[in-house]
């Protein structure tokens, strides 16, 4: 639309123009252009008048782009030749561009140019500015819509979108409608006095108009706002940051908040809060806010003292400590500070090291499988303890077995591995020099089990049967086909009595040669047959044959193993039925059934007792009637009325001298002659099963036996080869005489008859050939001489012992006629090793059969801890070497059953000298 060149203000129509020289013109320049042959008119030589040149718009204010067109006047002159000019201000000449068309300006330009005629006359160079403006103004409100307790006298304010154009006006309503330019325009600050919704908009000097603003005032809020402090005022021990939080709920918003350090009273000239505050000194805070309506809160004050000397760590302590817990376990801590106080407590428990980042404790800690628990805790001051850690087991049956499995199948040697609640089926006393103390577990019926190398005398810990242990096994041995925990460390006690007949299996129908390793060291029950002599197992023990439901043949990798004292005390002989109670012992493919305690072993039943001989007793009016088992006392008169002899012999009285013999006081027997014995069933055995009519009869010819008395002892010689030496004290026949240490055999003395004062030299072991005698002397002392066999002495009986060695600790050695009558015994003692575990038995029935003195101790059996002691009232032997050079023998010549009869001293062998 054309455009007033002096205003630049839009024209509403163009009808005319006067001027009929540019008309000419631009005929002129039209036909010029139009055929570019046709010379150019020829120039008026009297032309010195420039041409002038017509802008329009002639420059302006405007909200869009404008386009600009240049109109070159020559009038009567030579007429226009070019128009030039320059849009970035700059003065334009010749060389500037030339107008061809409209200039299209569309930001703000200084527009300078000028024309030229054909004859060369230029006018002087014009200038139009244009503005160009397309940005909105911004428009405010003063004060902002909110909540006032007051009305509020609101100022509205403009700024123009660009420095070179004005606000024009704005327009505003009061009742929520939108405003338009036909509304009310803003002269003067407006009152608001009651809740109203103020919109409003600017426009600008070029016609742009702002958004439509909107603010809403609510007038009327009589709260003041509420300030919340954190942390509040106390004592610490570290610099502290304080949060300060103003709210102001439903009301017209905080405004500020404004505190004071010194304690004085805060006002608005105060110091204004805007974040954390950082006190590091004993300081007195006190502070208030004001919300936008004017309110102010009451000044509140916290009191800090700060101690920033707390260098000490915390310390945590838990409920319940790390250890095994079957049923699983709640675990606490309590954190203990003595400066800032705690701050936390952190844990992990996969075993990783705990940070502050890690889980915070907040209650108790459930545990239902094996975790390692590590946590520190951290104090108000920043310091943090070194992480603890505890180990709790969760233990099953199954996870326990699986342990026990796990160790069974290591390498003998150095190892670390776990058991967690272990049953402890069985406690083992020390039995032996060789079988040592310890106990079993297993944690399943059906195993496995392990045996633990333990004393309770060295350990201080007791170990009982029932309990449930926790160890680590350190190291793993297997001797003799017996796996074992020969070291262990952390052994722990986690319950007490509970009942180990569920885990014991009764083996009596399974064969146990083929199934050893299923059931070894497990807890078994086993009835069976003794189906063999007891002879030795070892040191303490004895073994027999044992036949069972599963095994009903004797099997030399079946044995029935027990103590010497089980044996001797339960009188236990071939034919018995037992029932053994204890885990399952092995000597490599040997499965040996074990009692290692009378209460082991139930006897069932036993071979009723039998008379196995009869023979006189020293004088011609002694009579010792043996038997095969042991008798009852109790059920032997003492009037000798249950025994009866052929050939007038008359009994007068009876006693019990020995375990298996009784003693009758007799008229005096005629030498040559044989007499018979008859004894009646009302004689019985411990079990109470009488002699039977079938075997209870035995003769015999009284001929005086020989008389022996111990007279030298060499034990624990090398190879076991150990010799005995007795003295003849009356002449006679030896025939079956036996020497004896506790309830093992040594030798069974030959059909000899020996004369009174001569010598009989025993020889254990006999073996080293041709040193050895091949077989005991029954015609003469020489009748293997020394000369070609070197063991022998020429001036004594050389007889011949078996296998088994005297031992070189506690023992009682005895000699026993062939009726089984003691006619001598000793108890010799040695500080160290360990006893056998019968010895005390043998010493009472040494001293019970009158065979050595005191007969007692302080009128009890005589132990460890009487007065006097067991040792006390038995020879010493300490000190023995392991060659036959030194031996303990008989100091003086008569026999008065002491220890005092006998010393440690130079050998004599054959020659009984004391």
């Amino acid at each position: 639309m054309p455009s007033s060149a002096a205003s630049g203000v839009p024209m509403s129509s163009f009808t005319s123009w006067s001027g009929r020289l540019v008309l000419a013109l631009l005929a002129l320049q039209l036909a010029s252009a139009c055929n570019p042959d046709s010379p150019p008119p020829p120039p008026s030589p009297s032309d010195t008048t420039p041409p002038s040149t017509r802008v329009t718009p002639n420059g302006g204010a405007f909200k869009e782009s404008v386009s600009v067109s240049l109109l070159c006047e020559d009038g009567t002159g030579s007429g226009c030749a070019a128009t030039h000019y320059t849009t970035d201000g700059s003065t334009p000449s010749a060389s500037s561009p030339s107008y061809s068309a409209p200039l299209v300006l569309s930001a703000s330009t200084t527009l300078k140019f000028f024309s030229v005629d054909t004859a060369g006359n230029a006018e002087a160079v014009q200038t139009a500015a244009y503005v160009i403006n397309t940005s909105p103004p911004v428009v405010s409100a003063s004060p902002a819509g909110g909540t006032y307790r007051t009305p509020q006298s609101v100022t509205l304010s403009c700024v123009p979108g660009a420095a070179d154009v004005t606000c024009g006006s704005i327009h505003y309503t009061l009742d929520g409608s939108t405003p338009t330019a036909d509304s009310a325009t803003y002269t003067t600050p407006l009152s608001v006095t009651a809740d109203t919704t103020l919109q409003f908009f600017a426009v600008d000097s070029v016609g742009n108009a702002s958004a439509v603003q909107r603010e809403v005032y609510t007038i009327g809020d009589p709260d003041a706002p509420t300030t919340s402090v954190n942390p509040a005022g106390g004592t610490y021990y570290a610099r502290q940051d304080i949060t300060l939080t103003c709210a102001d709920t439903d009301g017209s918003g905080c405004a500020g908040t404004y505190y004071t350090l010194d304690g004085s009273t805060p006002t608005t000239d105060s110091t204004r809060y805007s974040g954390p505050i950082s006190l590091s000194s004993d300081t007195t805070l006190t502070f208030f806010s004001v919300d936008k309506a004017g309110n102010a809160e009451a000044a509140r004050i916290e009191t800090y003292v700060i101690h920033p000397d707390d260098t000490t760590a915390p310390t945590t302590t838990v409920d319940p400590a790390g250890g095994v817990y079957p049923n699983g376990v709640l675990v606490t801590f309590h954190c203990d500070d003595v400066g800032s106080g705690c701050a936390g407590t952190y844990y992990t428990l996969d075993g990783s090291t705990p940070t502050t980042g890690s889980t915070r404790f907040t209650g108790p800690i459930s545990l239902s499988s094996d975790t390692t628990l590590k946590f520190f805790s951290v104090d108000k001051a920043g310091n943090a303890e070194t992480p603890h850690t505890e180990t709790y087991a969760v233990p099953t049956p199954a996870s326990t077995s699986a342990q026990i499995a796990n160790i069974r199948a290591k390498a003998d040697g150095p190892i670390n591995e776990r058991i967690d609640w272990g049953l402890v089926t069985y406690s083992k006393p020390t039995t032996g020099s060789s079988d040592p103390a310890g106990f079993f577990l297993q944690a399943e019926k059906n195993g496995p089990a392990i045996f633990v190398m333990f004393d309770s005398a060295t350990s201080g810990l007791r170990i009982d049967v029932g309990n449930r242990v926790n160890l680590v096994a350190s190291e793993k041995t297997t001797l003799n086909g017996v796996v074992r925990i020969s070291n262990y460390r952390a052994l722990s006690v986690s319950r007490t009595g509970e009942s180990v007949e569920p885990f014991r299996t009764d083996v009596s129908t399974v064969d146990l040669v083929a199934k050893l390793n299923d059931y070894d060291s497990e807890l078994i029950s086993i009835t069976g047959t003794v189906a063999s002599p007891f002879a030795s197992a070892g040191s303490g023990h004895a073994a027999a044959s044992f036949v069972t439901l599963g095994n009903h043949d004797p099997d030399p990798n079946l044995k029935l193993r027990l103590t010497t004292a089980v044996v001797g005390i339960l009188d236990l002989v071939q034919g018995c039925v037992v029932t053994a109670d204890a885990p399952l012992w092995r000597f490599n493919a040997q499965a040996q059934p074990s009692a290692w305690a009378l209460g082991d072993l139930e006897v069932l039943s036993c071979p009723v007792p039998q008379v196995v001989g009869a023979s006189a007793y020293y004088t011609d009016t002694y009579v010792t009637v043996t038997f095969d088992r042991e008798i009852d006392p109790s059920s032997v008169n003492s009037d000798g009325s249950q025994f009866t002899f052929d050939n007038g012999l008359v009994v007068s009285s009876a006693k019990v001298r020995g375990p298996q013999e009784a003693l009758l006081v007799t008229s005096p027997m005629v030498s040559g002659q044989t007499y018979k014995v008859t004894v009646a069933s009302s004689v019985k055995d411990l079990r109470g099963s009488g002699v039977p009519p079938t075997a209870n009869t035995a003769s015999f010819t009284y001929t005086a036996p020989a008389w022996l008395t111990l007279t030298e002892v060499a034990p624990g010689l090398n190879g076991g080869k150990d010799l005995v030496e007795l003295f003849v004290v009356k002449g006679g026949s030896v025939n079956n005489f036996v020497l004896m240490q506790g309830a093992l055999i040594l030798a069974t003395f030959p059909d000899a008859v020996v004369a009174t004062g001569d010598v009989i030299v025993v020889h254990l072991r006999p073996t080293t050939a041709p040193a050895d005698a091949p077989a005991s002397e029954t015609t003469s002392k020489t009748e293997f001489p020394e000369s070609t066999y070197t063991a022998n002495y020429n001036s004594a009986w050389d007889f011949l012992g078996n296998d088994n060695e005297i031992g070189y600790s506690q023992r009682v050695l005895r000699v026993r006629d062939a009726t089984g009558a003691i006619q001598d015994g000793a108890a010799f003692y040695r500080t160290s090793p360990m006893p056998p575990a019968d010895f005390l038995q043998q010493l009472q029935w040494l001293q019970d059969g009158r065979q050595w003195l005191p007969a007692n101790c302080g009128g009890v059996p005589c132990t460890d801890t009487t007065v006097p002691t067991a040792a006390q009232v038995s020879a010493d032997w300490t000190g023995l070497p392991a060659d036959k050079g030194t031996s303990v023998r008989r100091v003086l010549a008569k026999d008065h059953d002491l220890a005092s009869d006998w010393a440690v001293g130079p050998s004599s062998f054959g020659s009984h000298a004391p």
